[in-house]
């Protein structure tokens, strides 16, 4: 047991919506006079529960888009957009990466996770107002019904129709016009439609808890196959090592691509020769 808390007391494990607990609180009480006194097992014995509850409690949160990373290395490369659907920044760099997808889509996948906190136990707040919340929610839908081979076609023409009309973003039938102009048709097209008025709430959820367990708090953040790529923030580009532009975007997924399967993409610009 001493072991385990101390290999984890560096990590950020415990997520109540907003609130992040540090072991490594543990590890300053294990290694304290406390632990030369009799009490000394029982506090081990309660900082263990408390380990246990809130590591458990974490990983259900965030399990699900985890397995997703891991399959992506061996698929595709995973892009992660941190956004608030009604930001600027958003859109911006929704924009940036409808344009890196033109080159990518075939070795590349994109996905939302939307920035917002919570007001009690079930209450979303975001930033922009519930009409985000809403526009979020629908974003979530179209993600969640898009078909396995229609990520840039479909679910990215579907955020471009939005982003055109930025100001209506979480307007229902704005919503439905934009499934119809990205091609969702028939039976993908009703289960989206259903998800705006059953279970968007849940997928915003998620996703709001997995963003919160990310640590993500600026919208646009850039994530490639789960490491961090660069920030997107009043209209300024950020903490962006490698540069902010398409064409840059293009050369970090096709390394990655690279990395994933040990081959360079036909899809991709030949890698610059190695300098002399």
């Amino acid at each position: 047991l001493f072991q385990t808390l101390l290999f984890f007391s560096s990590s950020r494990i415990c997520l109540n919506h907003c609130t992040v607990i540090k072991l490594t609180l543990f590890k300053q009480l294990v290694m304290s006079n406390l632990c030369r006194q009799t009490s000394c097992r029982a506090v081990f014995l309660a900082a263990s529960v408390v380990f246990c509850v809130c590591f458990a409690a974490m990983g259900s949160r965030i399990e699900p888009q985890l397995r997703e990373i891991v399959a992506a290395k061996g698929d595709k490369v995973l892009i992660d957009l941190f956004v608030m659907s009604k930001c600027p920044d958003a859109r911006r760099c929704e924009t940036v990466f409808a344009d890196v997808l033109k080159t990518t889509h075939q070795i590349a996948h994109v996905r939302t996770s939307y920035i917002a906190s919570y007001d009690g136990p079930n209450k979303i707040v975001c930033k922009h107002g519930p009409e985000e919340c809403e526009g979020d929610s629908q974003q979530l839908c179209a993600y969640e019904y898009t078909p396995a081979d229609g990520n840039y076609f479909n679910f990215v023409s579907f955020l471009t129709c939005l982003n055109r009309n930025f100001t209506g973003i979480g307007d229902p039938d704005l919503a439905d016009s934009c499934l119809s102009e990205a091609g969702y048709l028939g039976n993908d097209q009703a289960k989206i439609r259903a998800c705006f008025k059953s279970k968007g709430h849940t997928l915003l959820k998620r996703s709001v808890d997995f963003t919160l367990a990310s640590h993500i708090t600026t919208s646009c953040t850039i994530h490639i196959n789960g490491v961090h790529r660069c920030v997107y923030d009043g209209g300024q580009i950020l903490d962006c090592p490698g540069g902010g532009s398409a064409a840059d975007f293009i050369n970090t997924i096709c390394e990655a691509a690279y990395e994933n399967k040990g081959k360079w993409p036909a899809v991709c610009p030949q890698p610059a020769p190695p300098k002399l």
